[in-house]
């Protein structure tokens, strides 16, 4: 199999699961925030949502039928294309992505509830939830009483603009006889990797877990308790149909590739001899300070910055 095709099925993997996974870990100053967020990752339900991302003044949207029970979680896209995933695997008309074993942890402290009201959203009870990040309001979440799971959720940036919308057209049960897809071609096994040449610690996000393929691959797995994102590594230029879409995104003078998934941010760029592919849900901010600790574009490494310091 190519290295183009396990990576593709990679990245499209988790660009489905960020819509509809729950937060994997205990934001651990908040016992409160905890509790909704640990509901509404085992929540059954389904129905359709509307996802909006907004970058750098462009608008990025998306509906999704989502059908999600303890046998596994079927999305639909708007553009007909199905993705199942199951405890630990995930496949569309592409093929299958399976992992040896998953992690959860508590990675933050930087998140609290710092207000709670009862509303109504789509005739459904439900409670309204702001997260605080310090002083300023990172998220708002609408829970749904009867079944706890997130008919809403507003991400925002720290100026106040909303970066991510997700918002529930249609909610109800699962259906029982939920539709499926055969799996493609396609098949990558991820192994767990004892050790990931990335830190353990990420701007407050932590290395929860990290696995390899037999093309070359390695995926670092990295979470706060709220957001959550993969680095992807290879030893080979990163080929991604979707990198026709990239656009330049330019941070302290270096030049990162950026597709904007509504759902999702993928990042691309070159250093150390290595391609990296970042793919995660957290807000820009937050993704520019995860940048600033990873190797940087066109970085030869600590060796080969101390030989161009010695010899030009």
């Amino acid at each position: 199999m190519s290295r183009r095709r396990p990576l593709s099925l990679l990245t499209a993997t988790v660009l489905v699961a960020g819509l509809i996974a729950g937060p994997v870990g205990a934001a651990r100053a908040d016992e409160e925030l905890d509790r909704y967020l640990a509901a509404a990752g085992a929540a059954a339900y389904s129905g359709t949502q509307v996802v909006v991302t907004t970058w750098n003044g462009g608008t990025f949207a998306t509906v999704v039928d989502i059908e999600r029970s303890g046998s596994g979680t079927v999305v639909t896209a708007d553009n007909g294309s199905v993705t199942v995933i199951d405890d630990g695997s995930a496949h569309d008309a592409a093929g299958t992505v399976r992992i040896s074993a998953w992690s959860t942890h508590g990675t933050t402290d930087g998140y609290q509830v710092t207000a709670v009201r009862e509303v109504t959203t789509i005739g459904r009870p439900a409670l309204e939830v702001v997260v605080s990040e310090g002083s300023m309001r990172r998220a708002l979440l609408v829970i749904d009483e009867e079944t706890r799971a997130a008919l809403a959720t507003t991400v925002f940036n720290p100026d106040g603009s909303v970066f991510r919308e997700i918002t529930s057209t249609e909610f109800g049960r699962p259906d029982t006889d939920r539709a499926d897809v055969d799996a493609g071609p396609g098949y990558t096994m991820m192994v767990q990797a004892p050790d990931s040449d990335l830190p353990g610690d990420l701007a407050g996000y932590r290395l929860t877990d990290g696995y390899q393929d037999g093309d070359g691959v390695s995926q670092a797995y990295f979470s706060d308790g709220l957001f959550s994102f993969s680095v992807f590594q290879l030893d080979a230029p990163a080929r991604l149909d979707r990198l026709e879409d990239a656009v330049v995104h330019e941070l302290d003078g270096h030049a990162y590739r950026v597709v904007v998934e509504p759902s999702a941010l993928l990042v691309t760029w070159e250093a150390d001899g290595a391609s990296y592919v970042l793919v995660g849900d957290l807000p820009p901010d937050h993704l520019d300070a995860v940048l600033r600790q990873l190797p940087t574009p066109g970085s030869t490494g600590l060796l080969g910055r101390i030989w161009q310091g010695l010899f030009g």
